[in-house]
């Protein structure tokens, strides 16, 4: 999993599913579903081009591309899960939500409860209002948290040696002797917890979820040996080596 950007397009159309273009800045793109060749290519990040510019100018910071892409492709925990379709929850700043709606004129949008916001973004999230509060909220957000050292080295720890951590903490709790289960919780926005149960604890209760879901697995199992949590200002991604089978797919 990548930790920080390396090349960037050009700006370029989305082919269909299904399809190939020949070639953007000397890159194949492939919409292609279990295209065997994807497996082997760089970890990668798609964003509209008018979403990434409107993000620069909101946080003109040298580390703005590298965040970006970071919030972007750790997204998806692993490049071997499939894109797991879950709702988007994350309640997004008023103060962005206020800017955004009295540019569309919309200035009594900001007096409904989130809830309700909620909703109507869950029905509209294409539509480009949504798209100029996403980038201008994803900026308010990292402006808040300090700014990355570019000498900081991702720690990078087995997975059934991490006992806790949750998003937007900095480094993971981490044992050699875990407890018997651990489980991953995942939302819209990548791994959102990790912790080590015990066998009670890690009990189905007979909750659903449409806004996450959960990979629960024996700290034990052979299925997690060569799995690794990667860690990096105060996201995570792990890594599956090539020839392990998918066991974190749900």
């Amino acid at each position: 999993m990548a930790t920080s950007l390396w090349k960037r397009t050009e700006p370029f159309v989305v082919p269909e599913p299904f399809e190939r273009v020949s070639s953007i800045h000397r890159w194949l793109i492939c919409a292609r579903r279990r295209c065997p060749q994807c497996d082997k290519k760089p970890n990668t990040a798609t964003v509209h081009m008018e979403c990434f510019e409107m993000f620069r100018r909101a946080y003109p910071s040298r580390s703005a591309p590298d965040r970006l892409f970071r919030h972007a492709a750790w997204r998806q925990p692993s490049a071997h899960m499939p894109c797991l379709g879950l709702r988007e929850t994350t309640h997004i700043h008023l103060s962005v939500v206020s800017v955004v709606a009295g540019k569309y004129g919309l200035p009594g949008l900001t007096k409904l409860p989130q809830e309700i916001l909620q909703i109507i973004r869950n029905y509209s999230a294409s539509a480009h209002f949504w798209r100029y509060v996403s980038g201008l909220d994803l900026a308010a957000r990292l402006a808040e948290t300090p700014e990355p050292d570019p000498e900081e080295e991702y720690l990078v720890v087995p997975l059934r040696e991490v006992v806790r951590w949750e998003r937007g903490t900095s480094n993971p709790e981490v044992s050699k002797e875990p407890l018997p289960v651990i489980r991953l919780t995942i939302d819209s926005r990548g791994i959102r917890r990790v912790e080590s149960l015990t066998e009670e604890q890690a009990r189905y209760r007979h909750e659903r979820y449409d806004d996450r879901l959960f990979v629960v697995q024996g700290t034990s199992d052979a299925q997690l040996e060569g799995i690794t949590a990667l860690f990096q200002v105060s996201h995570q991604s792990f890594a599956l080596p090539r020839e392990a089978p998918c066991a974190a797919q749900p």
